[in-house]
């Protein structure tokens, strides 16, 4: 045993200094305790090795890295791309834009262990920091919503109930905490629903990433990106998820109190200067990396605690979408976060 636990603990003494107990309870007992969330997905990082590319032919993750210039990235505006059949330029990797903002694009093979309905499901469960951490126990930090998110019960929760909420969150991306609010729009505002199912997909998310800047007197939001999450069946039946990132679309509205700061957000940090002089390649890379773990993860232990809390409310949830609308106010929260220590924090 005790061999077992200095090899299994080696990588993570070496890069932490001391044993990390969320992975001991697995560690002990020699094997990944099937409710051991927080073990499991510790465990899997522990091995994770980041998929480098993508094959298009096969439809497979390749450890070959592929080249991509400005002209492969999807512009935010042609998203609808996502829906046609088969896979677009850039699958898995990421690329400076010619304007200065970033693209970053993920897949996942879920294979036969998470469905759409599924992924759904987790978005409308994962709702305090302890959750919030077994999707990636290094890099998460903390993790909430707005209140009027927790006005319904866990289980009563309809698909696509994150829709019109605001996700607070604290996650390290790239090396550096991001104290990020994350809105969830409805999916047309990107996509024509209508062709979800012809297109097989199970789910689809859409958000805006802000952050907040915090002047001497009060604070303000700031815009800063925007994300898909795409759950679809490939020719094969298996699941696959397919997420997208677009950083660098800067936007902070205009109240009477912050009109100078807003006209400069709007105006400067929307030059392909600023993006360039704040935006790196560390942070694409580290958000990229991120993504691909933590949906590992999610991969790793969500049929389980589906399976858990099935059973536990004698009922699986409705598989019917409902995420086209929005339940309250599409705006993230005005209440005062964490500082980003940044301008533009993301960014």
């Amino acid at each position: 045993m005790g061999s077992c636990l200095s090899s299994r603990f080696s990588a993570t003494s070496q890069n932490e200094g001391a044993l990390n107990a969320d992975r001991l309870v697995s560690a002990l007992a020699g094997k990944q305790l099937d409710e051991d969330y927080l073990g499991r997905s510790s465990l899997l990082l522990d091995t994770f090795e980041m998929p480098q590319g993508f094959n298009h032919l096969t439809g497979k993750l390749s450890v070959v890295r592929n080249k991509y210039t400005s002209a492969d990235a999807l512009d935010i505006g042609d998203a609808y791309r996502m829906l046609s059949t088969g896979y677009l330029e850039m699958e898995h990797g990421y690329v400076r834009c010619k304007d200065g903002t970033y693209y970053i694009a993920c897949y996942t093979d879920f294979g036969e262990d998470v469905s759409g309905e599924m992924f759904d499901w987790w978005f409308c469960q994962c709702e305090n920091t302890e959750k919030y951490r077994w999707w990636h126990p290094n890099d998460h930090k903390s993790g909430t919503w707005n209140d009027e998110f927790f006005a319904v019960m866990p289980h009563e929760r309809a698909p696509g109930h994150y829709v019109g909420h605001t996700h607070k969150v604290v996650e390290a991306i790239g090396g550096n905490v991001k104290t990020l609010e994350i809105c969830f729009l409805p999916p047309a505002k990107r996509f024509d629903v209508a062709r979800f199912e012809l297109a097989q997909v199970s789910a689809c998310l859409v958000a805006r990433i802000y952050v907040r800047e915090y002047g001497l007197i009060d604070s303000n939001l700031i815009a800063v990106g925007h994300l898909v999450h795409m759950v679809r069946k490939n020719e094969q039946g298996k699941y696959e998820l397919r997420s997208r990132f677009w950083l660098g679309d800067v936007y902070m509205e205009e109240t009477e109190s912050n009109c100078l700061s807003a006209k400069c957000a709007n105006c400067c940090g929307n030059t392909r200067c600023y993006r360039n002089f704040k935006l790196s390649d560390r942070l694409a890379e580290g958000l990229w990396r991120h993504c691909a773990e933590e949906m590992s993860c999610l991969r790793e232990f969500l049929p389980s605690f589906y399976i858990r809390e099935a059973a536990r409310h004698a009922t699986l949830p409705s598989t019917a979408a409902t995420n086209d609308n929005a339940s309250s106010s599409l705006l993230p929260s005005s209440q005062p976060q964490q500082s980003s220590g940044l301008f533009f924090g993301i960014l």
